[in-house]
């Protein structure tokens, strides 16, 4: 009687760890799989923030260079105007 009782005890033991172990192989595997996603999601999340940056960047000196030119554009007619207003200015006085 003692013998069969060690027998199921030895044999509860067994079964018990064997479950614990499958337990601890589940939890790890969830575990895992969890963190995989994070990563993907942080992963995915970033490259979307660094285009979005990089868009509004690229924007921006899309920006500078049309502002830049507008800039030289101005500078030449404001250049040709005061040429026109010293040639007008030398005509009055060769008028007067």
């Amino acid at each position: 009687m003692v013998n069969l009782q060690e027998k199921k005890y030895a044999n509860f033991i067994q079964d018990s760890s064997v479950k614990h172990r499958m337990e601890m192989f589940d939890i790890e595997e969830r575990k895992n799989l969890h963190i995989q996603n994070l990563i993907n999601n942080h992963d995915k999340n970033f490259n979307e923030m660094k285009n979005y940056y990089n868009d509004i960047t690229l924007n921006n000196l899309a920006l500078i260079s049309s502002l830049k030119e507008q800039m030289e554009e101005l500078r030449k007619q404001s250049e040709r105007n005061e040429r026109t207003v010293t040639e007008v200015c030398a005509i009055k006085k060769c008028i007067m």
